[in-house]
């Protein structure tokens, strides 16, 4: 699921919960202004709730490749598909050394 899709879905659940704390509480209450006041509320602690949700998932572990001191007669082929560090220090190597990352 996109970023955009989960923003969509945050977005119409946060006015979902509003309104039916809205509706519940002009029942309950029997006042316009009470209901209103607890739709702002919980619009904006739903708000804030999504955002930190989508904040949590839009976050990927950072990673990291690390090569050290190797002696390869040969190639070394090493991919990253997430984003992160790529470190290769003190190596000789015999023919190639590939280094490929499609991550962000």
């Amino acid at each position: 699921m996109s970023m955009l899709a989960k923003q969509v879905i945050g977005a119409v659940g946060s006015v979902a919960v509003a309104g039916t704390v809205n509706v519940a509480t002009s029942i309950l209450t029997e006042s316009r202004t009470v209901g209103w006041i607890a739709f702002v509320v919980a619009l904006l602690m739903a708000c804030v709730a999504v955002q930190f949700w989508l904040g949590l998932l839009g976050r990927s572990a950072s990673s990291a490749m690390v090569v050290e001191d190797v002696i390869v007669d040969g190639s070394i082929n090493a991919r990253m598909t997430n984003p992160g560090v790529q470190r290769v220090s003190g190596a000789i190597v015999g023919r190639d050394l590939n280094l490929e990352q499609n991550g962000n």
